[in-house]
């Protein structure tokens, strides 16, 4: 039965610590021994931790579902563990590697979600650590309080349990403790973590965590900070690549917009929320902005616009209205950045997850404020961004 509805968990086998050493390296032990998500969750993980450089949200949608489709194939609906069933061993080798790698990046970073970390972005994109060192992680994290850290990303379909473990002791000593202590998107790197994805068992699979330890006499854990705006920046460019067009996520890198052009959303209405996201989600180029969409009523544009690939309607992306507006405020302005918007987490313990009418799942919702839904919303009047004002109107 495909996977549409049944929350899975996916526990932590082990974690262990690596001795800090160094000026500014101070551990944080892993808090959470299990998670807990839907397809849904591991949809929008999966797609924003699978793409380096911004592209068209045309594209990237197509190309996470294939994803998506493949785990819904191979996840059943029925057990509350988290397993990749036995008839994904048929895959030829490369898709093997692919499929574990995408699975895994997508669990790595619903675990440091859960862990407090709300921002984050490719460690190429943020820019910075060892440059004397080759190898490098694959991701940067950031939170209200939890200091800035270095995250690599292992997956395994085939390996033993104790073999894999050998191989997310490497990345960690390798592609994480060398950038340790310098300096990532302007701020310390202070501790990293390595997390694999044991995908081997067919009934269970489990995470194996190896990370930076905290020294003795801190006693606690983890580098009290300001959040990283450069980290914060990189984090929302591909979250409105995700949710609008790689012409805005390009703007939001370099912080510069182009003044001559109001940036058009369309507003939706989901889970008690307005939502804002690009025209390119329904159907319409994603800068273009005509008389013809402003005129149609929301049940027909719903109807003649929602895209489907194999049959299946394709999830959009979008960011909370009032996250959406301080990102923009804060990064996107004709003038500078400026720091009079404060961006602030979304209340993940508010139950955003819905259900659709069938019982499956309609949605899913990440700290930052990017949100992936299925179905179930109400369109709304088209808006706009103007960059000069920095406000939102009609």
């Amino acid at each position: 039965m495909t996977w549409t509805s049944k929350i899975k968990d996916l526990s932590l086998h082990s974690a262990t610590a690596h001795p800090t050493g160094g000026s500014g390296i101070v551990g944080r032990v892993p808090g959470v021994s299990k998670i807990n998500f839907g397809p849904l969750d591991l949809y929008g993980a999966a797609a924003r931790c699978g793409h380096l450089h911004a592209i068209n949200p045309a594209l990237v949608t197509p190309e996470s579902l294939m994803i998506a489709a493949l785990v819904e194939q191979y996840v059943d609906d029925v057990s509350s563990d988290f397993a990749i069933l036995s008839g994904a061993a048929n895959f030829k080798d490369f898709v093997k590697s692919y499929f574990a790698g995408t699975v895994a990046s997508g669990l790595a970073y619903l675990q440091m979600i859960n862990e407090g970390y709300v921002w984050s972005d490719h460690f190429e994109n943020v820019g910075g650590g060892n440059t004397a060192v080759a190898k490098s992680p694959d991701f940067v994290f950031d939170g209200p309080g939890t200091g800035v850290a270095l995250v690599e990303s292992k997956g395994t379909r085939s390996a033993r349990l104790t073999a894999f473990d050998g191989t997310v002791d490497t990345g960690y000593t390798d592609q994480v403790e060398p950038h340790l202590g310098f300096t990532v998107g302007g701020a310390n790197a202070s501790h990293g973590y390595c997390i694999g994805g044991w995908l081997t068992s067919t009934t269970k699979a489990e995470l194996l965590i190896h990370h930076t330890a905290v020294p003795v006499a801190v006693g606690g854990g983890g580098s009290r900070s300001q959040p990283s705006s450069t980290i914060q920046r990189q984090n929302y460019a591909t979250a409105f690549t995700l949710a609008h067009s790689a012409q805005l996520g390009e703007q939001l890198r370099g912080g510069e917009a182009d003044g001559r052009y109001d940036v058009p959303f369309l507003r939706i209405e989901w889970g008690g929320r307005s939502w804002l996201t690009g025209l390119a989600s329904l159907g319409w180029p994603a800068w273009r902005w005509d008389d013809e969409f402003a005129r149609l009523p929301p049940s027909i544009s719903q109807r003649a616009r929602r895209r489907y690939l194999f049959g299946q309607r394709l999830p959009i992306f979008a960011i909370e209205e009032t996250i959406a507006s301080a990102v923009l405020g804060r990064f996107l302005s004709v003038d500078s950045a400026s720091a009079d918007f404060a961006i602030q987490p979304i209340d993940r313990e508010v139950d955003f997850v819905t259900r659709a009418d069938d019982g499956s799942q309609s949605g899913a919702v990440f700290p930052d404020g990017l949100a992936v839904i299925r179905s179930d919303f109400r369109i709304e009047n088209p808006i706009v961004w103007d960059p000069k004002s920095r406000q939102f109107r009609a």
